[in-house]
């Protein structure tokens, strides 16, 4: 390198992500299970089961633009998603496909009641998260919504954990908006080693969409990997700060 230019790395990691590849507009199916067909069933005794135990309420769902998006959240609670997954519209209910830990889709149980819930992608964190991020990205390209929660696991103390840069990634090089939600008490329905659930009342505030054109050309100047960095960051306290926004 000579005097301030600094290499441009974005070419790498575009290409494992597959940005360039052609879009399969048939992704969302392509990730879906032939245990769909019991999935009306299973969402009428979910929605259920959280209308009895927080009937939560959504702030900002005003805020969805058409698909394709990103939906981020903090995770407190394995109901998190179901909460998401409701707060939407039922048109774009259709079209979402969730990524979710590796260590779920290799337990049958889990894996299991995720796959009747609707189309998803596993991720591993130690080997290769990047296929799995190509795949949210085929998705997208496709027309349709994923939903991430970029901490990677359960928050145990509220404090939102750091961000994988893999949501920051998508977001730059798809070009396509991230809707930031803010979950809030979620976790006290479902305690962490609790078996029969509590009522709480539940909060979901959703953003305004997040876009990083910016950061797409800032990549000219600086290492790809920290501009994705830099927007997981930007996603993370956008999510941070939305509750002190509705209230």
């Amino acid at each position: 390198m000579q005097g301030n230019e600094v290499l441009d790395t974005s070419a790498y990691w575009r290409k494992l992500l597959k940005i360039d590849a052609d879009s399969n507009k048939n992704a969302i199916k392509k990730f879906d299970s032939n245990l769909k067909i019991f999935r009306s069933f299973f969402h009428k005794i979910i929605s259920s089961f959280l209308n009895y135990c927080c009937q939560p309420k959504n702030f900002g769902i005003q805020n969805l633009p058409d698909p394709p998006f990103i939906l981020a959240s903090n995770h407190l609670s394995v109901l998190d998603f179901p909460l998401i997954f409701f707060g939407l519209p039922n048109h774009l209910r259709k079209k979402i496909v969730a990524i979710y830990k590796f260590k779920y889709h290799k337990n049958l149980f889990t894996r299991f009641f995720i796959k009747i819930f609707c189309p998803s992608i596993p991720v591993n964190m130690k080997e290769k998260p990047w296929e799995a991020l190509s795949m949210a990205v085929d998705v997208l390209k496709s027309g349709g919504i994923v939903y991430i929660a970029p901490e990677g696991t359960r928050n145990k103390n509220k404090e939102i954990l750091p961000y994988k840069p893999g949501v920051g990634a998508i977001a730059v090089e798809t070009k396509i908006p991230v809707i930031p939600i803010h979950i809030k008490n979620s976790e006290k329905i479902l305690p962490r080693g609790s078996i029969l659930p509590k009522k709480h009342n539940v909060e979901i505030f959703w953003g305004i969409p997040i876009k990083f054109e910016d950061l797409f050309e800032k990549k000219k100047v600086s290492p790809a990997y920290e501009v994705y960095k830099e927007a997981a960051e930007s996603i993370k306290n956008s999510i941070k700060n939305l509750e002190g926004i509705y209230k």
